[in-house]
């Protein structure tokens, strides 16, 4: 019987004694959890800030050498002091300086931007550099969540026609001028950049002979153009009391102005632009080259705010540029009350006679953006995040989902009792509701890591509920009431269960140590199954007790109950009529309960003021003449009294007995599945009942004769823990298991030098192998980049692929089929192209090998190079191996006679920059069309500077007598690096590869240790880069996490049970459930990663439960008098039912995560293998090896 006489209350007491304030504190959790959930946002990944910036520069026309020597050392230098910066590197490539800066994971990094821009402040730039330097946050979050194409349908826009060019001009017109506002003006959009096409631009041609004949210079023609496209302020006039604004405007307003501006010769004479040039509305040097599926195309790619919902603004897209979607069912109901809200309008103005407009379509506008483009434009899409995110999250929820199903349908099996299966599948949602509530205020957004770390909690989120529950249950077959037995049995087990919550929780404490961007992702997860578990001891302790010590509440017949039970009650309790004559007149009952109402409110409203009024008229009139006044000014308010109650008491009644229906309904429901049930499992269940019961017998039986030999079974276990420890060392490892998404890409690198077009040329070979492929669902090409592309891997010589298959979802199994499939293919056509194939990676900005050579000479870095990649090759599981220094851009050396030059009055830079403006041209100024501006771009006429050949005869000087390159310079060509890269000051060249069929340790192990054996000059050595460094770091803060966790674990039940003894005996779980993870590892082929690290953190904090239960209560028995071998046994005997629920259902609820195929199931697979596994073998040890050592260590009462 319960133990009342505590002169302490127990805080779960409160739960049972004030029912109505627990339940309303739980309601409010809910409530306050729902809005929560709704305002969370939806994203990919939790928002990972890299602790690294980028200092970009654009040197235009610069070669790599020239870059390095000028931009990139001299801002080396200057940056290598700021604080808390681990690591420096560059890559200088043709006309672009890029320098990241990499800082330690515990750095401000917006105290580090502030210092690296105090720092550029000192640059002096060399006087050709226009532009200053750049600082750019690498943040993988800011890739594209979406990819849009639009290209023309027009028939007669045949591919590869002047008349498509002419139509993607138009397009990529449109789309810079009117649409890319309009979709960052939409909330959520950070930036739509577009790609593609060209852009218009007016060229101006000159023919130099002619020009320099005349005596005239580029320059000079540059400058008389700038001056005659003017509009200028002139200030202010005053004229008597008006005042005047002064503006200067000549600004060129058609082409013809321009063409016809007035150019003054030496000898005074007046020329038209025309004469000596050719003006026309061109377009710009094509940057960026686009196809989708064979089509040439304008992409945009869609940049989303930082703290903005990725489905959110895929789906705004969506609607924007017409594309079809699926709509949630919040879409559909708001769409629904606002149509239903539109026909009432309409209706209320047909009636008055008002001309009704068109109907608006309630759902999101589609295509609303449309008209910004030409009728000939239609989007595609290339790529969509949102489109992984929505499969993750409906995975994870399924998974969830049938989790929970799982378990609840384990506790029924179990208890036999559905009140009880219910009352715990109540913790579920509450516990997962409630968590949203601090993950709201910590700005967690739900993504793949927090909605993995709830999926991870379900089957644990019912642990507690299981033990309190069977606890309960378990002293109510000892005969307490139900009041006492929810008291008692919550007070046995709530230190035991408090104890087990607060080991899982610790367990994600030293998370925080984690270094790399493990520690970045794993904090979401960590939080997120924190408060799900919090959430679900309070729904434990506090709830649970509250449910059942609950009895059947009688219904009174008052006037605040229900009518119907009411007319019910009264007619079978006070008259005696038959159930069904009493169920019959239920309704004329009602009607005279609500005419008494009608009565009742009628005397306390108006009855009294209607009898006052009438003896306010009876004489002597003159006294009782002023009531009768105040009465009939009182009476109106009256009146709207009467009414007032009236309509609030029947909208009360009416509202309390459709509530009530809906219980009855789902009331009857439960009833007839729980007799369904009942009916048809009866003989299993039964049967099992009777099996469980004869199991835990002999299991008691077992145990207490196994441990007199308690000693040999331990030694087992020692050995068999060595053995799994020699298994471990073989084990693979991997940073990340590969996310394959039914997405890859492919990286295509021709000779450099090459020509944008040339490489699209080329590429169309790779484009219809990948196009015929019967799983490709589409193909989009990207060769070259747009200028304002932060990133030195593109250029005109490189394409990029991407490759969509079809049934994304189903494709995660033969993926690696088809990309093989397609190597082969694609190997096979190539000639002089170097080809890589990607796998979009979330977690990592490095390769899988990333090996950095280092050294200061680039031929002999190049050399040593070539070797190291042919050597990296042989290594097995290696594919895709390169270096970074590829043969390089053919160079026009130009070295001038100074002797030559001074003889003629002439300077190397003044040459210099004539040859500069000649060839390559400068804008003079802009056309203003509309609200857009025009370059107008003046250099020398291409069709007479179109070969090597014409530049050594052009004239370095002006007037009649020319004086040709070649007479003062020397030309040769020569090739150039393609790149250089710097690491922490220092020239590097990077081989990197990817891997397949192998982990990436033993592929490391092995290139290292083939590395080695090859011979370097002085002064060059290799050094580990990339994922291997990654995994290194990873594994060495993981392995210390995972010994700190254990001590947490250790400390916290050092505390509850006040010993030191005890709780090392509980530890030897820990063990146990290793034995099993390793095993299980092996025999399935999975590699050690970080997802498998975690798990086995998380697995610390949850196989001590199961021990702590049963240690905990054989110290109660113990205190009870029990010998130690017959405690032992009791508490084995009493304990395995809650041990076995909790496990299975744990076990069950992740069971989904395993077998799940869905998008992001890789992720989560490793980590419910390493929990099932470990959790699995541990529970079937646990119930003899941990009574083994108590009965060995544990009866000694010393700490």
């Amino acid at each position: 019987m319960a133990d009342t006489s505590s002169g302490s209350t127990p805080h779960y007491r409160f739960a049972i004694r004030r029912p109505v304030s627990t339940a309303m504190l739980f309601l409010t959790l809910i409530v306050f959890g729902w809005r929560s959930y709704q305002q969370l946002p939806v994203n990919l990944m939790p928002d990972i800030s890299y602790p690294s910036l980028t200092v970009r520069t654009e040197y235009e026309g610069a070669a790599p050498e020239d870059v390095e020597m000028l931009v990139t050392r001299p801002l080396e230098e200057l940056l290598s002091i700021v604080s808390s910066m681990v690591e420096i590197s560059s890559v200088s490539s043709p006309g672009l300086s890029e320098i990241t800066l990499e800082f330690d994971w515990s750095a401000d990094i917006a105290s580090a931007q502030q210092e690296v821009r105090d720092r550029l402040d000192l640059f002096m730039p060399p006087q050709e550099l226009t532009q200053k330097p750049v600082i750019l946050r690498y943040d993988p979050s800011l890739d594209p969540v979406m990819r849009v194409a639009i290209v023309s349908v027009d028939e007669k826009h045949v591919p590869g026609s002047q008349e498509e060019r002419d139509a993607l001009t138009t397009i990529r017109e449109a789309a810079e001028r009117r649409l890319k506002s309009d979709l960052e003006a939409e909330d959520g959009i950070a930036q739509a950049k577009v790609k593609g096409g060209q852009k218009e631009e007016i060229q101006v041609q000159l023919d130099v002979e002619n020009l320099k004949s005349l005596g005239l210079s580029p320059e000079y023609v540059i400058t008389a153009l700038a001056q005659q496209n003017i509009n200028l302020s002139g200030g202010r006039l005053r004229e008597g009391e008006a005042e005047y604004l002064v503006r200067t405007l000549n600004e060129f307003m058609t082409i013809e102005d321009v063409a016809n501006s007035i150019i003054l010769t030496p000898g005074g004479a007046h020329l038209k632009l025309i004469e000596i040039a050719e003006v026309f509305l061109g377009t710009k040097e094509r940057e960026t080259i686009v196809h989708i599926n064979g089509r040439e195309a304008v992409a945009i790619d869609i940049y989303k705010e930082g703290d903005a919902n990725t489905v959110n603004v895929c789906n705004r897209v969506h609607d924007l540029l017409g594309f079809e979607r699926e709509y949630s069912f919040q879409e559909k109901l708001s769409a629904a009350i606002k149509e239903a809200a539109m026909r009432r309008q309409a209706e209320k103005l047909a009636a008055s006679g008002t001309v009704v407009p068109a109907p608006v379509a309630a759902k999101p506008q589609t295509g609303a953006f449309l008209d910004r483009l030409p009728k000939y434009a239609k989007p595609a899409i290339i790529s969509d995040q949102s489109r992984f995110i929505r499969g993750a999250i409906k995975e994870v929820q399924q998974s969830a989902l049938i989790g929970g199903l799982l378990a609840l349908l384990v506790l029924y099996v179990f208890l036999q009792e559905m009140r009880s299966t219910v009352i715990i599948g109540i913790s579920i949602p509450i516990s997962v509701i409630t968590a949203f509530v601090p993950m709201f205020f910590q700005k967690i957004s739900l993504n793949i890591m927090s909605l993995g770390g709830l999926a991870l909690g379900v089957g644990t989120l019912v642990d507690n509920s299981i033990v309190v529950l069977e606890s309960v249950f378990r002293c109510r077959e000892e005969g307490d009431s139900l009041v006492d037995a929810a008291e008692r049995g919550t007070k046995e087990v709530a230190g035991a269960v408090t104890s087990s919550t607060l080991t899982t929780i610790c367990v994600f404490l030293p998370v925080a140590f984690v270094e790399g961007i493990a520690g970045q992702l794993f904090g979401n997860l960590s939080l997120t199954v924190t408060y799900s578990l919090l959430a679900s001891l309070l729904t434990a302790l506090y709830l649970i007790p509250l449910i059942v010590s609950r009895q059947g509440q009688e219904l009174r017949a008052d006037r605040y109950v229900i009518w119907l039970v009411r007319a019910y009650q009264e007619g079978r309790a006070t008259v005696g009529e038959s159930k069904s004559r009493a169920f019959f007149s239920v309704l004329p009952r009602g009607i005279g309960y609500a005419g008494t109402y009608i009565r009742t409110v009628w005397r306390e409203s108006l009855e009294v003021a209607f009898k006052v009024f009438g003896s306010a008229l009876r004489p002597p009139l003159w006294k009782n003449l002023p009531h009768a006044v105040f009465y009939v000014v009182l009476l109106p308010f009256l009146l709207a009294l009467f009414l007032l109650r009236l309509l609030s008491g029947t909208t009360i009644s009416l509202l309390v007995t459709g509530l009530y229906l809906i219980c009855v309904f789902f009331y009857g429901i439960f009833r007839i599945i729980r007799g369904i049930f009942g009916f048809v499992f009866y003989i299993p269940l039964k049967s099992f009942a009777l099996g469980f019961e004869a199991f835990r017998k002999a299991y008691g039986a077992t145990l207490r004769a196994f441990l007199r030999f308690s000693p040999a079974f331990l030694l087992g276990v020692v050995l068999l823990s060595i053995h799994a420890g020699y298994l471990a060392l073989e084990l693979g490892r991997e940073l990340m298991p590969p996310m394959r998404q039914g997405e890859f890409g492919l990286r295509v690198e021709v000779q450099t030098g090459t020509r944008l077009e040339k490489t699209e040329e080329q590429m169309r070979q790779f484009e219809e192998i990948l196009r015929s492929t019967p799983e490709v669902a589409s193909v989009t090409l990207e060769v070259g980049s747009e200028r304002d592309t932060a990133s030195s891997d593109k250029g005109d010589n490189i394409a990029t692929f991407t490759v969509l298959l079809k049934e994304a979802s189903e494709m995660e199994f033969n993926q690696d089929e088809v990309i093989e499939r397609l190597r082969e293919n694609i190997f096979a056509k190539t000639t002089t192209e170097t080809v890589t194939f990607t796998l979009p990676t979330m977690f990592s900005f490095r390769n899988a090998i990333e090996t950095q050579l280092f050294g200061d000479v680039l031929k002999d870095l190049r050399e040593y190079g070539d070797k190291a990649v042919a050597l990296i090759s042989t290594v097995a599981g290696v594919k895709d191996a390169e270096q970074s220094i590829k043969p390089g851009y053919p160079e026009l050396i130009i070295e001038m006679d100074r002797q030559a030059l001074a003889s003629r009055g002439l300077s190397p830079g003044k040459v210099a920059q004539r040859l500069r403006t000649e060839i390559q041209g400068e804008v003079a100024t802009r056309f203003s069309r509309g609200s857009d501006k025009l370059d107008i771009r003046v250099r020398a006429s291409q069709k007479k500077l179109s070969s090597v050949e014409d530049l050594r005869f052009l004239s370095v000087t002006d007037g009649p007598a020319p004086i040709p390159l070649i007479n003062v310079a020397k030309l040769r060509i020569e090739e150039g690096p393609s790149e250089i890269r710097r690491v922490n000051q220092k020239r590097t060249v990077i081989l990197s590869a990817n891997v397949e069929g192998r982990d990436l340790g033993a592929v490391s192990r092995d290139i290292d240790s083939t590395l080695e054996k090859m011979a370097l000059p002085q002064n060059m050595y290799f050094l580990q880069g990339g994922q291997s460094r990654e995994l290194d770091a990873a594994f060495k803060s993981l392995r210390f996490v995972l010994l700190l966790a254990a001590f947490l674990v250790y400390v916290v039940m050092a505390c509850q049970f006040e010993s030191i003894i005890q709780p090392a005996l509980v530890m030897f779980s820990v063990p146990l459930a290793f034995i099993g993870v390793v095993y299980t590892l092996y025999l399935t082929g999975t590699n050690l990663n970080v997802m498998v690290f975690l798990g086995g953190i998380v697995l610390i904090g949850i196989v001590v439960n199961n021990a702590i239960i049963l240690v905990d209560y054989t110290n109660q028995l113990q205190a009870r008098g029990l010998n130690i071998t017959d405690a032992i046994v009791e508490a084995g005997v009493a304990r395995i039912r809650p041990i076995f629920m909790t496990t299975i259902t744990t076990v069950l609820g992740l069971t989904p995560m395993l077998i799940a195929s869905g998008e992001g199931a890789e992720m989560r697979r490793p980590m419910a293998l390493t929990l099932i596994a470990g959790l699995s073998f541990s529970t079937l040890l646990t119930l003899f090896i941990i009574p083994m050592a108590y009965y060995l260590f544990g009866r000694k009462k010393s700490l």
